[in-house]
């Protein structure tokens, strides 16, 4: 999902053979070998897209109950409730809760990083104010903030 709110797209990407120099290769299924990339937009209260594919998609991906896009899909779009349809849009909205748990638990990660890191650079302020040693600075930043020696020597080289 890393459309604009206006830039919703569906490209193609093939293979073709293009012969620079030398005999051409024999490639039958050459033109067989492609992929397409879908690009959703982020907002959810933008209007529905033009492009049906991409609305049903923004639906299905939408952070709303699974029954909830499952009426919506039945309802709005005509898709056939039974029994490998269900199974497969509770398989897609689960694999959509996956990818949200992960962007979820990376944010948290990288925030912790983050607060980790401001705290170790005002330790190490604090410590050189009061002047005392980048030696005593190192052992202490090891054992409050439990680093490796060589990660707080990268800290204080920093700063």
């Amino acid at each position: 999902m890393d459309a604009g709110d206006e830039e919703d797209s569906i490209s193609r990407i093939s293979f073709g053979q293009n012969v620079l120099f030398g005999e051409p290769m024999n490639l039958p299924n050459i033109d067989k070998v492609q992929g397409v990339i879908i690009r959703l937009r982020e907002n959810e209260h933008l209007a529905e897209s033009k492009n049906q594919l991409i609305a049903m998609l923004e639906a299905l991906l939408r952070s709303e109950p699974t029954e909830v896009k499952k009426k919506r899909l039945s309802t709005e779009y005509g898709l056939e409730m039974n029994r490998d349809t269900e199974r497969r849009l509770n398989d897609m909205c689960n694999l959509s809760e996956v990818v949200l748990e992960r962007g979820l638990q990376q944010g948290i990660e990288q925030g912790i990083e983050q607060g980790l890191e401001q705290g170790i650079k005002a330790f190490i302020e604090d410590k050189r104010e009061d002047n005392v040693s980048d030696d005593v600075i190192k052992k202490r930043l090891c054992k409050r903030f439990s680093i490796t020696e060589e990660k707080a020597e990268e800290y204080l080289g920093r700063l």
